[in-house]
Formats: structure tokens, sequence, C-alpha cells
């Protein structure tokens, strides 16, 4: 009998300890006064990106979350996170108790726990990439070339193009050291950085915690000994800090929506966001593009205008090789990594498509670099938290050369600067962003570097020895060959990527069966189909 007592006891401690425990929440209301004008919340630049792109003003996503409502949920939990006008409601830290009072409110449609969930590892990239950083100059300066001749980096410089008068809000875990490094006396100068804003710890100083969006921001418009790492070295910034760490397991999701309002309200023309949200809270099958709150607010962005660049994660080596949330909307710009020296994709960089089979990634950059350190040096660096922003870099000197286009043509016009278009595969998307491509759009079409013929069930190659033997100094270890399988709505069946040498200029490759599709072929600009 005194045992069950003592049973008895301890359950309801644990049931009285539960009840006090805090957790995070989202709160929805069930309505907006939309007689209460918005405008005086948004700047210019925010109002002319949605007169570009045609879209109305105010729409009911724009308008104030009701304050009363704000005040009442306030005063009854134990903090309130943020306001958020999107999902017209708000996030908040409660016990259950409290959470029931809240959800007994007449204007409350609905509350909902806030669940915990782990990045992918995209600020995990020196581990993934087990390199050193080794401080010989010589080799920096032949990374640094590398990283600039895989984008063309010279010719958007000789076309004129930096990135002016375009905005770009970059999300990240801090941009420690940032504030001092030379490598944004620029920024600093011009006065450059218009707004920064903690969504973390709200201690207003984002230049702190973690140096992952030094890197990152350098990637976008930092300059090295004389010469850009990043190619909008005269665009506007907007620094957010929504994650606490990268090295911590745990975020929460309502930090990035609230920096994404934020962005927007401030005039963000482009996202660059180098995070995403993975396991255990999400599988690769939820990875649909509309399953989590930060997809959701991503594709929410596109539909105010902005162009939002997300990097594809860092998983291609791990039992989670897929991409991670919010790089799974169909209208973001998802960009995967490839090798500095070529366009073939680094093993960490994580594979499409989403789970609706939509490409992803689009595009690809660079995954290892040279890039900005907190110590107010550089390093070398990987992952494609860094190939993101050098593409958030191109893409706005192409709105530079197009400020009346939206974004979606703008998107559509990096997708189309792949150095491998039209042909596509879900490791690096269309291939790495071409700036002559950019500059001079076209179909991709070349002359033969290779002929197919069938015998049988077998597709026998013969490369161009030309073809393979140009810039050969520069492809060591062979130049890459790609080919997939296309079925008639247009998705991947098979893809695969290998490198060509000089002692491989005529090689067999079995057919696949009907069912998987026509088979499609590409090497240095030539494509074929059967």
């Amino acid at each position: 009998m005194k045992n069950y007592c003592l049973l008895f006891l301890a359950c309801l401690l644990v049931g009285s300890l539960s009840a006090q425990m805090t957790s995070n929440y989202w709160v929805f209301f069930s309505d907006k006064d939309c007689s209460v004008s918005s405008v005086a919340d948004f700047d210019a630049k925010a109002l002319n990106r949605r007169a570009t792109a045609g879209i109305i003003f105010p729409s009911y996503e724009d308008y104030r979350v009701n304050t009363e409502y704000v005040h009442a949920v306030e005063a009854l939990v134990q903090e309130k996170r943020h306001v958020l006008r999107w999902i017209n409601g708000m996030s908040v830290t409660a016990t259950p108790v409290q959470m029931a009072q809240v959800e007994r409110l007449p204007f409350v449609r609905a509350v909902e726990p806030m669940a915990l969930m782990e990045h992918a590892v995209a600020g995990h990239e020196e581990e993934a990439l087990a390199l050193a950083a080794d401080k010989d100059s010589l080799k920096f300066h032949r990374l640094f070339q590398n990283q600039r001749d895989l984008v063309q980096m010279d010719l958007l410089e000789n076309a004129g193009l930096s990135g002016k008068g375009v905005r770009i809000a970059v999300f990240d875990a801090g941009f420690s050291g940032a504030k001092e490094h030379v490598a944004f006396t620029h920024l600093r100068e011009g006065m450059q950085i218009k707004a920064t804003r903690d969504f973390v710890d709200h201690d207003g100083n984002v230049y702190a915690h973690s140096n992952h969006g030094t890197a990152v921001l350098s990637c976008i418009a930092g300059m090295y000994e004389g010469r850009r790492i990043g190619a909008a070295v005269d665009a506007e910034f907007l620094l957010a800090r929504t994650e606490r760490n990268f090295r911590e397991p745990i975020s929460e999701e309502d930090n990035w929506l609230a920096a994404m309002e934020w962005a927007d309200q401030q005039g963000a023309d482009i996202i660059s966001s180098s995070l995403g949200y993975t396991k255990p809270r999400y599988t690769y099958e939820d990875m649909t593009g509309s399953k989590s709150r930060v997809s959701r607010a991503a594709a929410m962005a596109v539909r105010k205008g902005m162009l939002v660049v997300i990097s594809a994660g860092n998983e291609g080596r791990g039992k989670w090789h897929y991409l991670a949330t919010p790089a799974d909307v169909d209208s973001v710009l998802t960009v995967g990594g490839s090798y500095p020296m070529m366009a073939y994709r680094m093993p960490f960089s994580s594979f499409g498509p989403n789970a609706n089979g939509v490409l992803k990634p689009e595009i690809s950059g660079p995954g290892y670099v040279l890039a900005a350190d907190k110590s107010g040096e550089y390093k070398p660096i990987g992952g494609t938290s860094f190939a993101c922003p050098i593409v958030a870099g191109i893409a706005a000197c192409a709105m530079q050369k197009w400020p009346k286009e939206p974004s979606m043509s703008i998107r559509a016009r990096l997708m189309n600067a792949g150095n491998t278009y039209p042909y596509f595969d879900y490791e690096l998307g269309y291939g790495v962003v071409q700036a002559s491509r950019l500059l001079e759009p076209n179909d991709g079409a070349t002359s033969p570097t290779f002929t197919v013929d069938r015998v049988q069930d077998t597709l026998w190659v013969k490369i161009d020895p030309q073809a393979l033997a140009m810039d050969s100094a520069k492809y060591r270890s062979g130049k890459p060959f790609s080919i997939h399988y296309k079925l008639p709505d247009g998705k991947l069946s098979f893809g695969r990527t290998f490198l060509i040498k000089q002692d491989n200029l005529r090689f067999g490759l079995p057919m696949l069966p009907k069912s998987k599709g026509r088979p499609e072929m590409w090497f240095q600009g030539y494509m074929w189909r059967e």
C-alpha cells in the first residue's frame, strides 16, 4: 500500500511540474482591423518592388495584427516572442495552463505547439569537408581565383555590374567581426548597411555570436586584396540574426518568419539565407514546399516580389541526403555547391528534388571558397552556405541590369545561365551560374563534343579528343560527363555525373527500360537526346 501511495504522489508531482514547464507556441487570431492604414510601416523600396511586380498593396497580410489581441495574450503568457502579420498571430512562451487560458479568448482562432527541430548541417561545413584552413598564401590566391573564374566574375565587373540600387537581406546566426573587417570597409564607408535586427536575443548586436554570417556576407559583397569576393559590392544590406548558433541542434522557425516580414517592410529585393530545417520535426515526405512554417513564409516572400535564395544543405553524404526546408519551395532559388575549379558536385551538397518531384536545386555556385573570418583575416571554408550568397550577389547584378523585371523573371534568367542549360539534374540543377550566359542568354546549343551509337541495349559514347583536351591543365581529374533519364512529365528517373579522362574516350552505357523515360547526355556544352 505504501508503494502505491508513493507512486501516486510521484505522478502528481510530475503532472504539476509539466503544468509549470514553459514551451513555445503559435497563437492565431480570427480577424484583423483593416481600417488602420499600414503604408507608413513600409519603406519606399518595398512599395516600388510591389509596383514593379504588379502586386496589390496593401493585401490582407500587410495589415497590422490587432494590438488589443496582442496585449490580451501577452498578459496571460510568460513571454511574447514575435507578432507576425503574415499568419495574423504571434508566437509566445507559456505553460500549458496559460495556453489553455489563451485558447479560451474569443478572438483566438487556434493555438499550436512550436515543435523543436534540427538544422541541416549548414553551419558545419568545415567538419563536413575535413579540409584544413592552410594559410599558404599561394593556395589562398589559387582558391580565390578559381571561385571567381567558375562564375566568371570578371565579366560582371567589365559590364559595370555591382548590385547598385539592390537591397539584400541576409539571415544568419551572427556577423562577428564584420563591423571592423577590412573586407567590408567599402560597405561602412558607403553606409550600405541600412538596418540590422537580432531576432534571437533582441540585444541589438548582430555583430557577435557567430562568424558564419561574416563569411556569408563576404561571399555577397566582400573584398580580398582589392578584388571582389562577391559580385554585389555596391548593394545595400539588411542583416538579421535569426539563429542562436548553427552548432546548436535546436532552433525555432518563428525568428525566421519575423525576419522575413521585417525584410519585406525594410524594402529587401533579395533574401539570402543559408540554413535549413530537417529531422526530427520533418521527414523527406514533408519537403513539399508547403509543410513547414518557413516554407510558407518563403513562398509568401516570393508573392511579395522578393527573390528568395536558399542553400540546398550539406547532407549529401549523410543518411538524410536530401535538401532541407525552406529550400523545398518551388518558387525560391535553391543553390547547390560545386567544386571551385569545375562544375562538379561537392560530396556534401544535398540532393533534390523536393518531395513533389520539383527540380531542386535549380542552380549552383562554388561550394568551397575563400571568405572573411571574424579574426579580421580570411580562410577557406566550404558548404552550400557560401554557394548561396555568391549566387545572391550575382542575382543582385541581374536586378541592376534589368531593374524593371520582377524577381521571378530574374530567377528564370539565373537558371538559364547555368553552364549545362537546358540539361539539368538533381545534383547541381542547371549547373553553375555563368556570367557570360547571364549577360548574353542562349539556348545552350553548341557543336557536338561527342557522338552516341546504340548497339542493342547499350549506348556507345565516343568523346571528341579536342573537346576533352581543351583546358586540360585545368581539369586534371577529368571533365564532367552527365546522363539522365527524363520521364514524359519532365521529371528525372535517373541521373549520374562522372569524370572523363584521356584514357576513356569511348565507353558503353547500358540502356534502362522504357519505363525510366528517354536518355539525355551532356558534355562540354553539348546536349544529346535520343
